[in-house]
């Protein structure tokens, strides 16, 4: 999303578009379009087996990044700003054309108790 301005997979339900998005980035055409050192980036990163997906030393290394001015300390320290905020837990304006009425989006409860002060 955050590469080709909007989200990559398409659908007509909540359920076809999670549908889509498992055929896989070559599935998409906006990512056929892009450069092939983003292309090499997305796949390291998104390797379905963990100990074959790319270190963090090497993404910093990686030809995509090479001469972006991208700040490793800001993110590691969690002082980045995101593109989008979401204005609710509801809002998906950047992620479909429009809400689709006849889901229902579910928002989390919160409860009292302190059952997850101790994970």
């Amino acid at each position: 999303e955050l590469l080709v301005g909007a989200c990559p997979f398409s659908g007509e339900t909540p359920t076809e578009l999670l549908s889509n998005s498992l055929n896989g980035v070559d599935s998409v055409q906006k990512f056929q379009d892009l450069d092939s050192d983003v292309q090499d980036c997305v796949h390291r990163l998104s390797e379905i087996a963990a100990f074959k997906r790319i270190a963090l030393k090497d993404l910093r290394d990686h030809q995509f990044f090479a001469g972006q001015d991208f700040n490793w300390s800001d993110l590691a320290l969690g002082n980045m700003q995101p593109p989008h905020r979401p204005s609710s837990p509801t809002d998906v304006q950047k992620y479909m054309p429009g809400p689709d009425p006849s889901f229902e989006y579910a928002v989390p409860e919160t409860d009292s108790t302190p059952w997850d002060e101790l994970f």
